[in-house]
């Protein structure tokens, strides 16, 4: 799964659905209610890094279950689909200037929460400890110094690398 959103964009979900069989059945799907109230947007989203607010251009998220997709064993068909490990890691570009604290941020980890509102709605997105390793800003022309951060959620403690807590009671 990645969620992302970016300047001016709602938040998005992309998923990329493995399976070992399938089944035509219309009741295997369950009945989705939509919301007419309306998509969360990035505008809305307060973005903490170590407790501090930063304003960014973007966010992502990925979750990797990283399948082992080629479980074939003496079979022509797929017989198992198990997962290799899990990455969760997020994305995030900052204007160099108004982020230069978070260069060389702790290695072993800091705490990072997105939370997009939507009136009496939220989703928040939150890993306990994330680690950014050093990465430069990019330097590509005269134009604004952007500052790329990419780390790797881990588990801490009984804490999943990535809890989303999606407040639809509004």
């Amino acid at each position: 799964a990645t969620f992302r959103a970016s300047q001016g964009g709602p938040l998005e979900l992309q998923l990329d659905i493995e399976g070992i069989d399938e089944t035509v059945n219309a009741t295997v799907f369950p009945t989705l209610s939509i919301s007419t109230v309306g998509p969360y947007m990035f505008s809305d989203a307060v973005l903490n890094l170590a407790g501090n607010p930063y304003s960014f251009l973007d966010f992502e998220v990925i979750v990797d279950n990283q399948l082992i997709g080629d479980r074939h064993l003496n079979s022509l068909t797929r017989t198992a689909l198990p997962e290799g490990g899990r990455l969760v890691q997020w994305t995030l570009n900052a204007p160099y200037g108004d982020s230069t604290a978070l260069y060389g941020l702790a290695a072993a980890g800091v705490a990072c929460t997105a939370t997009f509102t939507l009136g009496a709605r939220s989703c928040l997105f939150s890993s306990d400890r994330v680690s950014f390793p050093r990465q430069g800003p990019t330097v590509p022309d005269k134009g604004e110094i952007m500052f790329p951060l990419v780390g790797v959620a881990g588990r801490y403690g009984s804490t999943l690398e990535l809890v989303v807590t999606n407040d639809s009671t509004g």
